[in-house]
């Protein structure tokens, strides 16, 4: 079989983990890839006369384009939706008013399509709302205003100065909820969908959930606190989700990512993410059983998507940062990879070749993965391992699950 995986993070190359796996000899390729994965790109397979056997999209930006869309109409299989589900994710507002269509719980808000609009909608508001752009924005177009007049400056950059460009200049405002958030995964198709896992990221850049917002900078997986009553919550919100999807006659093969808070109310979701999350599929996959491209070829296919199995140990999580991260880095550091113990993964991200040397090119630059019995075997191997690893200004947090022994 050959296999194109499409991305260049910790997420694909743990995706790509979960399929070799099972099926070392198969032949993948990355476009782009990076130099972690070792296997070809598709740059370098261009020559070759190949029929994709299956194509996994990793990142939401293709899936909005409707890549997805365009291998189907060749006869290619995918696993991710069509650019009509993508919009599950591409659009807040589409979001919303789709969970407000179906019945799924969630924060009230408002939206607003023209600055003029955006002002009106925010003096409605007492407190400050959370403020979303409405686009894609690379995890940075939630903003969490403390005053008003904080609020004014957001919609400003948003709205005129074009911060975000064409992703702010439509903005949705919510309510502020409180409540530890809890990260839900299912495998759907036309034919059903199956759970795949809990995870808990941790978005704040430094220790105590402090900092900027990043893209993740660690998680676990399962979520201990997630209960009998979360689970029945959460099962309902997926299931009128799916009758969402199936009513709107969207084609969504692939994952949905559920990210929910839990208010004195139950869970309420705060967004869809219509493929994997990352850091959250590095744990995912280290916790999967089941043969992972078995199931994506059952999801690519409309075919009944076979049970999820996943191992009964704690995975955790930690992302190596480069120096700077989440604003502008010290990038192109010579890195250095010492041996590591074989049940620890070390998933690539932001990492490319410099003149034939590994060197760090983006914000995350690993994720180091372990497995545990409990909360404290998994921390006591990932941490124990980060000095495998180094490159100038590298850095990382120290409190991923430290709360949970």
């Amino acid at each position: 079989m050959k296999i194109l995986l499409i991305g260049s993070g910790a997420r694909e190359h743990a995706l790509l983990y979960a399929m070799k796996k099972n099926h070392p000899d198969y032949d993948y390729f990355a476009m782009p890839g990076n130099p972690g994965m070792k296997i070809p790109s598709l740059e370098e397979a261009a020559a070759m006369e190949l029929k994709w056997d299956l194509v996994i999209i990793g990142p939401e930006d293709p899936l909005a384009r409707g890549v997805a869309d365009d291998f189907r109409k060749k006869g290619i299989l995918v696993f991710g939706p069509g650019a009509d589900a993508a919009a599950l994710e591409s659009s807040k507002i589409f979001s919303k008013n789709f969970m407000q269509k179906y019945d799924i719980p969630t924060a009230a808000y408002k939206e607003a399509r023209t600055y003029k609009d955006a002002l009106n909608v925010l003096m409605k508001f007492s407190d400050p709302p959370v403020i979303k752009a409405d686009g894609l924005a690379g995890g940075k177009g939630v903003f969490l205003p403390e005053s008003i007049n904080e609020a004014h400056s957001i919609l400003e950059a948003l709205m005129v100065e074009n911060l975000l460009g064409s992703s702010g200049s439509k903005v949705l405002f919510e309510e502020k909820l409180e409540g530890p958030e809890i990260s839900f995964f299912y495998l759907v198709n036309k034919q059903g969908y199956k759970y795949l896992g809990s995870a808990r990221d941790h978005k704040r850049a430094y220790d105590g959930g402090k900092g900027p917002n990043t893209g993740g900078m660690g998680t676990y997986s399962p979520v201990p606190d997630v209960d009998e009553k979360d689970m029945k919550q959460i099962d309902e919100i997926m299931e009128r989700t799916y009758r969402g999807i199936l009513a709107e006659n969207m084609d969504y093969r692939g994952v949905v990512f559920i990210g929910c808070m839990r208010t004195k109310e139950g869970l309420k979701v705060l967004e869809y993410n219509v493929r994997f999350g990352d850091p959250e599929t590095q744990v995912l996959m280290a916790r999967l059983e089941s043969d992972f491209l078995e199931l994506a070829m059952a999801v690519a296919k409309n075919e009944l998507i076979p049970e999820v199995l996943l191992k009964d140990q704690v995975a955790l999580c930690v992302v190596l940062a480069s120096k700077g991260y989440p604003n502008e880095i010290l990038k192109d550091q010579p890195i250095e990879i010492g041996n590591l113990e074989e049940d620890i993964l070390l998933f690539s991200g932001g990492t490319s070749l410099l003149d034939g040397v590994l060197v760090n090119s983006s914000g995350r630059v690993f994720s180091l993965v372990a497995l545990g019995d409990n909360f404290e075997q998994a921390r006591e191997k990932v941490y124990g391992s980060i000095d495998r690893v180094k490159f100038q200004g590298m850095w990382y947090r120290r409190d991923i699950g430290e709360n949970l022994i």
